[in-house]
């Protein structure tokens, strides 16, 4: 994954990415007049002309590679051609400073003469990729995708001494009453229901998933008495920071003892708190050409809410 600088914050962009421009079409390698264009011209991602490598320099530019022509983008004069070798960052010209638009879209500044690269048809050349404009338009808005058939997130290893605990509320789940009116103590059992809802989501605090199915395999945080613990697992198909919401009723019986002439209210009373948990994961990505590729990243976080903490609370009042 490549970090970007964006929106004063630091996002990435996939290390394989598609680029889909403002009419729909993916940008894809080309031969055009006996040089190396990008063009907005194909309609299938799993075109083997429209897959990018994406590589970040030291202060936080990137360079992109087609992986068709297997060389790096470079500025010629203005058009964006896949025909350098050059592995330095020495030239400008191949290196791009990311603008995040949103989490799916981004803009990219070419460094040889400060433009905004986009969509652009001149000189016989339809809908071609053109340093050509020094603001951020629609033509230059690049939607990503990712050439990925499928994804798995493995090996997820919480780091709860990590995590923070936050937003603690102390509820009320139910509440029952018991009356006795005869002269002498009565014991009775209240039984007490309530709707308790936990919720979870698996997401990345640097890299982005875009869209890619993916499955999981993952314990799940859990607060209990104050600390965060892993307790149950989870595995299926997961969307990439989706929350999954799970409520259930639950019921509880409690025996109280009534004293005569008097009416006992019980209140089952928790706690409602969220938790972020950060975690590494091992992330295995089956590319649409077949190949695999395998990463070790340290940057998820798992957010949760969930009930804690269950006491009862009784309050005693004259029967009526």
């Amino acid at each position: 994954m490549v970090l970007l600088k964006g929106n004063a914050s630091l996002v990435s962009i996939p290390k394989y990415v598609a680029f889909k421009g403002h009419n729909g079409c993916y940008l894809s390698s080309r031969w055009i007049e006996g040089h190396q264009y990008h063009q907005f011209s194909s309609s299938d991602i799993g075109d083997s002309r429209v897959r990018m490598e994406t590589f970040i320099t030291k202060d936080g530019n990137i360079r992109i590679k087609s992986n068709y022509f297997g060389k790096f983008w470079r500025r010629s004069p203005n058009w964006i051609w896949a025909d350098s070798t050059d592995t330095t960052t020495d030239d400008p010209d191949t290196l791009f400073c990311p603008t995040k638009i949103d989490n799916h879209v981004i803009a990219l500044r070419n460094l040889g003469n400060k433009n905004f690269i986009k969509r652009f048809t001149y000189e016989y050349k339809t809908s071609c990729l053109n340093a050509a404009t020094d603001s951020i338009d629609a033509y230059s808005r690049l939607h990503m995708e990712e050439p990925i058939l499928e994804r798995e997130i493995y090996d997820i290893n919480f780091h709860p001494a990590d995590s923070r605990i936050y937003d603690q509320t102390v509820l009320v789940m139910a509440t029952g009453n018991g009356t006795n009116r005869t002269e002498v103590p009565n014991t009775m059992n209240l039984n007490l229901s309530y709707i308790e809802t936990e919720s979870s989501t698996w997401s990345s605090s640097i890299s982005i998933k875009l869209g890619v199915k993916t499955s999981i395999e993952t314990g799940i945080p859990r607060i209990v008495d104050g600390k965060v613990e892993v307790s149950s697992e989870f595995t299926g198909s997961y969307q990439w920071g989706k929350t999954i919401t799970k409520t259930q009723t639950i019921g509880s019986t409690y025996q109280i003892t009534v004293p005569p002439k008097t009416t006992v209210i019980v209140s089952l009373l928790a706690t409602t708190g969220k938790c972020d948990v950060p975690y590494s994961y091992s992330q295995r990505d089956t590319l649409i050409n077949g190949e695999i590729k395998y990463y070790e990243m340290d940057d998820g976080v798992y957010h949760g809410v969930n009930s804690y903490n269950f006491t009862y609370e009784t309050k005693s009042k004259p029967a009526s």
